[in-house]
């Protein structure tokens, strides 16, 4: 719907589908977008599944990891054991061609089924095939809830020995990543020297509105870490 066209998914779907046919990989991906988003009518899942699998079959990244995320939901929802498997199986293929594609959105999928917070996931639980999913991600694209969670493993030692400066070092930087020098007024209370000391304990173990999780875990840190410590001192705290 474009530049004064009117909207035509059929259309879109035949050129998408020639496009696919001469071998672009990608057109079979976009067949694949409008049954998923529904741009022709209802949502198709199955219908998308098998165009995002023939794209992924050509080598369009992206489609490995959307099959790859289709099968996955289809593994947690049946109750039949031997589709379970089946999907599984076909959840993690696709996932880690993904992956090995350097996919960003695979490494952190395949990091939170192995992380086991789900019962019937893909995988079974493996803290340090998670942890070696978080860094992958990490070296290609740096976001809040990577840190969080890597930093989260160093901490507690789940995946590899417990790593106190390492989990210091991403807490500060997902603090100073949402802080960013603001004088915003959720943190002004906390960038006061007193208050913050007085409610230390506090802020150490409570995560809700008021205090930003990585707030939490630099000054629970801060008892240990000198990197912590020296955070709060030289950059967190007004003058």
């Amino acid at each position: 719907g474009e530049d004064g066209e009117k909207k035509d998914p059929a259309q879109a779907l035949e050129w998408y589908r020639r496009a696919g046919d001469a071998g672009y990989a990608e057109g079979y991906w976009g067949m694949a977008e409008i049954y998923h988003r529904g741009r022709a009518g209802d949502v198709d899942m199955e219908k998308a599944c098998y165009w995002y699998t023939r794209a992924a079959e050509g080598g369009d990244v992206k489609s490995m990891y959307e099959t790859g995320s289709y099968y996955r939901s289809m593994a947690m929802d049946t109750t039949d054991a031997t589709d379970r498997q089946a999907a599984c199986q076909k959840s993690l293929y696709w996932l880690m061609r993904a992956a090995e594609h350097d996919y960003p959105r695979a490494f952190f999928i395949l990091a939170t089924a192995y992380c086991g917070e789900e019962e019937d996931d893909i995988v079974p639980q493996d803290y340090h095939k998670s942890m070696i999913m978080l860094q992958h991600k990490l070296k290609h694209t740096i976001d809040c809830q990577t840190i969080a969670t890597l930093g989260y493993y160093y901490e507690m030692g789940l995946g590899s020995s417990r790593n106190v400066t390492l989990a210091a070092l991403l807490y500060v930087c997902g603090l100073e990543d949402e802080w960013n020098g603001s004088d915003a007024p959720e943190w002004v209370r906390w960038r006061d020297r007193h208050f913050f000391e007085a409610h230390l304990d506090e802020i150490s173990v409570l995560r809700n509105e008021d205090v930003d999780f990585f707030l939490s875990a630099v000054a629970r840190l801060s008892k240990e870490s000198p990197i912590a410590r020296s955070y709060l001192e030289t950059r967190f705290f007004y003058p």
